[in-house]
């Protein structure tokens, strides 16, 4: 069955849906949050492409849940004194890069109960 479209007609709505959620207010959230994984993992000694994509997806995962949470506490800081589109382009691009610090933590302390759990059982 024919609608009328076009594959060009199909391109342009499906770009500007993709424009409109880059541009509105969970899309920046995701790439504030994941432009701050990047620069977390960029500052790591070794480059790993997919570590690097982790990083990236990590980053913008954090911002979207824990964003709403660091713009209420940044907006309670009285000297933190930014405008509200600035308040939150700082926040989300900050708890991309804590989540990634985060997570890491996370992973090394789990790592060295298995291997201290290895040393007694073996």
């Amino acid at each position: 069955m024919d609608n009328g479209n076009s594959i060009f007609d199909t391109l342009l709505i499906s770009g500007s849906a993709l424009a409109g959620w880059l541009f509105g207010e969970t899309g920046r959230a995701m790439t504030a949050g994941a432009a701050g994984g990047l620069i977390r993992h960029l500052m790591d000694e070794k480059f790993h492409l997919v570590r690097g994509l982790l990083a990236v997806l990590t980053g913008s995962i954090c911002a979207t849940y824990f964003g709403p949470a660091a713009i209420r506490f940044m907006e309670q800081n009285p000297f933190y004194p930014i405008d509200s589109a600035g308040l939150e382009g700082s926040a989300y691009f900050a708890v991309g890069i804590l989540g990634m610090s985060s997570g890491k933590f996370v992973l090394a302390v789990f790592n060295a109960t298995l291997r201290r759990v290895d040393r007694k059982e073996g």
